[in-house]
């Protein structure tokens, strides 16, 4: 079973200062000058870095090459460590954190212009209905059936109801012409349009079950 590795972090210095003043290493017992250290975590995902937090600040020893936490040096500014523990995070510590945001921005835009380009198309087509088209939607119930477009007229369409109904990977078994009740309905492209408003009309198209009901749809198409 695959499992994406969880990422890790890494301990980074983002700021040294030296101090003037001589200060005890509790380690080795060596006096001289110090060096103060604002480190913080740095956490890689695949060599990319994604987030930085716990930033602290420590006092370095150069002869031993040990941290230690500036409580054991009272001789050094609280001022200072208090300023020092202000420092900012690199902003590249982010940089895969803002490739995120943006791949999930880029994400949600091109779902919105999926369904913006799907209403218009959808749109288009009730405007373009007409004799032959089967109309796809949903009922009351979540079930899917169809409607056969015997005639249009302006704003008027002439429809059979499908007698069955199906879920929607179901659809083509039920689109089949001895389905289709013989009465005729009339149906408008405003309600139509109101359907495809509700996200109730999922597709028109032209089907086989033309060939069965109206043979000369084909007939001009092929002249």
């Amino acid at each position: 079973m695959f499992t994406l590795p969880l990422p890790k972090f890494f301990y980074r210095v983002i700021k040294r200062v030296d101090l003037k003043t001589a200060c005890t290493c509790p380690s080795c017992g060596a006096t001289h000058s110090m060096r103060l250290e604002v480190g913080c975590r740095v956490y890689h995902y695949i060599f990319l870095p994604v987030y930085a937090n716990h930033r602290e600040v420590s006092v370095h020893c150069g002869t031993c090459a040990k941290n230690f936490e500036p409580k054991y040096f009272p001789n050094i500014p609280k001022m200072l460590i208090a300023e020092l523990n202000k420092t900012r995070y690199p902003w590249y510590y982010f940089i895969g954190r803002g490739i995120c945001i943006i791949l999930a921005v880029l994400f949600i835009i091109s779902i919105v212009e999926y369904f913006i380009v799907s209403k218009s198309t959808l749109a288009n087509s009730i405007d373009s209905v007409g004799k032959g088209d089967v109309i796809v939607y949903e009922l009351e119930n979540g079930k899917k059936t169809t409607l056969y477009v015997t005639y249009e007229e302006r704003d008027t369409m002439y429809v059979r109801l499908n007698s069955k109904v199906a879920h929607k990977d179901e659809l083509s078994e039920i689109d089949t012409p001895d389905n289709y009740v013989k009465e005729v309905t009339i149906f408008t492209k405003k309600k139509l349009r109101e359907m495809a408003d509700e996200g109730k009309v999922l597709d028109i198209y032209m089907s086989a079950t033309a060939l069965e009901f109206d043979k000369s749809l084909f007939e001009e198409s092929d002249n």
